[in-house]
Order: C-alpha cells, then sequence, then structure tokens
C-alpha cells in the first residue's frame, strides 16, 4: 500500500500536494482533485472495474516506502494502542481516527481498517482479498485473519478458540456458522437426553416408568464425558470451520458484485455476528426446559429426594 504524495492527478496529471482536496475512486483506488473528479463525473477506468483491476501508481510517482515501526504490536506495551493504516491509500492515522489524513476514506465503517502493518488488504487468503475477508468478518477480523495465514503457512486446521469452549453452539450461531451450531446443538441436546429421562422415570410419567435409572445414571455419565470431549473438539476446529464457512460466503458475493464498493456492503450485511440468532437458540432451549417441565410425572416428592441425594 502506498500514499499519494508525489502522485499526479489520474486526470490532469498534476502532482497531489498535501493541502489538495483529494477524492479517491472506490472500486479502483485511483486518485483526482476533488474539482476534476467532479468535472469528469466518473472514473477514467471506468470501463476496466472489476475484481481483478487496481489503480497502480507508476514508477516514477511512487513515493519511497515509509520505514517500518520498531517491533510488532506483540512486543508494545500491554493496552497500548496501535497506529491505524487506511487500507485505500496506506497512510499511518492516529488511534482512534474516524477517517483517513491523507485520502479521507472511512477508518473501520464500510471498507475495513487494519491495525499494525502486518496485515495488507490486498493480500490473498483461499483465494481471496484480506479486504474481502475483512469486510465480512467485522471488527474482530484482524484476530481472525492472523489466525488463518497461520494455519494457511503451517497446513493446521486446529487452532483453539476459547469462545467456542465456553458458549459452545450459540458461538456457532453468533458467527452465522449454521451448519456446526445446528450439529453442536443437536449434540449437546443428545448428551442430556440421559438425564431428562432420569427425571421423567423417577417423577413416575407413565410412558417412562419401566426404565432403569441405573442403567440411566451410567448413561448420564458416558453423556458427560462425550459432550466434554465434544466441546472441546468444536473448540479446537471453530477457526478451521470459520474459515471454511466463511469461504464460499465471500467468493459467491465477489462473483455477483464487480464493484468494490457495492461488493463490501453486501459483505457487511451477510457477514458480522447475528446477535438474533443466538437469543432465538436461546428461547428455542428455554421452551424445550418447559416442555420437559409439563411432561414431568406426579410424584414431585420422588423426584425432590433424587435431586436433593444427587
Amino acid at each position: 500500500m502506498f500514499n499519494f504524495k508525489g502522485c499526479n492527478c489520474v486526470a490532469c496529471r498534476q502532482p497531489l500536494k498535501p493541502e489538495d482536496d483529494i477524492v479517491v475512486c472506490p472500486d479502483c483506488g485511483a486518485p483526482y482533485h476533488r474539482a476534476c473528479y467532479e468535472k469528469l463525473g466518473r472514473c477514467q477506468f471506468e470501463a476496466q472495474h472489476g475484481p481483478d483491476f487496481e489503480w497502480q501508481p507508476s514508477p516514477e510517482e511512487r513515493p519511497a516506502p515509509e520505514p517500518e515501526p520498531q517491533g510488532t504490536p506483540h512486543d508494545q506495551a500491554p493496552g497500548a494502542e496501535t497506529d491505524t493504516y487506511c487500507r485505500v491509500c496506506g497512510q499511518k492515522n492516529a488511534p482512534g481516527a474516524a477517517i483517513c489524513e491523507n485520502c479521507g476514506a472511512p477508518l473501520g465503517r464500510g471498507r475495513q481498517s487494519f491495525t499494525g502493518p502486518y496485515l495488507d488488504p490486498n493480500d490473498k487468503l483461499d483465494g481471496i482479498s484480506l479486504a474481502d475477508w475483512a469486510a465480512y468478518m467485522g471488527p474482530s477480523a484482524p484476530v481472525y485473519l492472523l489466525r488463518f495465514k497461520q494455519m494457511a503457512l503451517t497446513g493446521r486446521k486446529v487452532s483453539f478458540s476459547l469462545s467456542a469452549l465456553l458458549f459452545g453452539p450459540l458461538y456457532f450461531f453468533y458467527r452465522k456458522m449454521w451448519k456446526p451450531a445446528i450439529a453442536s446443538g443437536l449434540l449437546f441436546l443428545l448428551c442430556n437426553l440421559p438425564s431428562v429421562l432420569i427425571l421423567l422415570a423417577v417423577s413416575e410419567n407413565p410412558l417412562f416408568a419401566g426404565l432403569s435409572v441405573g442403567t440411566l445414571t451410567t448413561l448420564t455419565y458416558v453423556a458427560s464425558f462425550v459432550d466434554a470431549v465434544a466441546r472441546i473438539g468444536f473448540a479446537m476446529a471453530a477457526n478451521h470451520l470459520y474459515r471454511r464457512d466463511a469461504g464460499p460466503k465471500i467468493a459467491r458475493v465477489a462473483a455477483q458484485y464487480a464493484g468494490a464498493q457495492d461488493r463490501q456492503l453486501a459483505l457487511n450485511a451477510q457477514g458480522g455476528v447475528s446477535p438474533i440468532a443466538v437469543a432465538f437458540a436461546i428461547a428455542a432451549f428455554s421452551g424445550l426446559c418447559w416442555l420437559l417441565t409439563s411432561m414431568l410425572g406426579p410424584n414431585v416428592t420422588a423426584l425432590t429426594q433424587f435431586l436433593g441425594m444427587s
């Protein structure tokens, strides 16, 4: 990435100065004086716009690269803020800046910004630009992209996710990974089925009165072990599952929208997180608990005593 210091306006070919009012084509990144762009009414490279086209300055216009900051974000003191690099022009901005001080592009909205010099939005992962990955995943994108890039370099599919371990199926619903969410949710319910059957048998529900409480208790221990192993397994595979789930979705959106701005907006809308899905999952589980309560047998005393002993 580069800034526009030393570059010429694409329309009038006059040098762009820091004090000039500069606008950038949202599709290809070509820089203009605002007056020149408004006079044209469109980008000069409009006919070439597409997923694979990006404006580049001529070699004589390209400024010398600025020296890299000493150290990496991992070397910084805890709590230290990192500079924000604009994904349009590469300008380093102050932490928390809302717009790029060089080209005026928004930081952290629409076209995702990146913290630190170690993520170049033009790099590709699984054939998809990091900018498109970031637009789909939202504010947590830098964290996930670093994990994905490490997994791609090492060829490993295992990468631990604490959130998946703590929240189980709710994590996958939150990240819009519907297949893993449903699979882990059904496994969770299945592992808790022996405990449910014990409650129904002890409370003397006529449909389950013949079940052996001892056998069900043994099954409960086995199911608890299986649930713990499955939860750890999903936590170890969560990042791989997210990468495998998100990649095809991003590719489909990229195929539908050639324009960068439209593509970014579509990725923002289809990706991100879904608190509504989490609320729906919690409501569904609460409904199952209510259904269980309504199915309990008449012997509440025996059920209370059993729960007290356990």
